[in-house]
């Protein structure tokens, strides 16, 4: 019995030994059997992933295919419209040309009204804009005006028709229309 057990006990100690070392038969089967599954997951995983790759690239150019197809169609179809309506308009622009008698004079009675009734003014220094207002105006600019709205319906009173009378003929712009302003101004003081 002596001899059974230590025959048992040193097969056991071979047995950790060569678990230890790696060489132990089942191990060395079980580890290869692992590896075996791990190399087919892993190569099994790099397909999926190229036929996942190779799918979305398939839909993305299908995509981009019916994307460029919608993009034509709808330019060519802006392109025939801007045609079709330039086409309208130049039917119509025929139609008023053949409906209506083109008169060069109004044509140059129409332009030579549009360029006179441009008002050009001369250009002033500052030292001419404080020169040329007159003295009642500048008062005027000082005076500080009423809070309340004026009644535009009322009638105005003498005051205000001398002031809108000398306005007026200082607007007209005459060096005797800006002393009589003046004067009347000058006398609205006074009382």
């Amino acid at each position: 019995m002596a001899r059974i057990y230590r025959e048992k006990l040193q097969s056991l100690q071979d047995e950790i030994r060569t678990i230890q070392e790696g060489t132990h038969s089942t191990f060395t089967e079980t580890m290869t059997d692992i590896e075996m599954r791990r190399e087919q997951t892993i190569h099994n995983a790099e397909y999926f992933k190229n036929y996942e790759l190779t799918l979305s690239k398939h839909q993305y150019d299908q995509e981009m295919n019916l994307i460029q197809d919608e993009y034509e169609t709808e330019r060519h179809n802006l392109h025939d419209l801007v045609l079709q309506a330039i086409e309208d308009r130049k039917k119509q622009v025929k139609e008023d040309r053949d409906d209506y008698e083109f008169d060069v004079q109004d044509l140059f009675k129409d332009a030579y009204a549009r360029v006179h009734t441009k008002r050009s003014l001369r250009k002033r220094t500052p030292f001419d804009r404080h020169n040329s207002a007159s003295p009642s105006r500048q008062e005027r600019r000082r005076r500080e005006r009423q809070a309340t709205p004026h009644n535009i319906h009322a009638q105005p009173s003498t005051a205000e028709e001398e002031e809108l009378e000398s306005e007026f003929l200082s607007m007209k712009g005459g060096a005797a229309a800006r002393r009589q302003a003046a004067q009347i101004f000058s006398s609205q003081q006074r009382r």
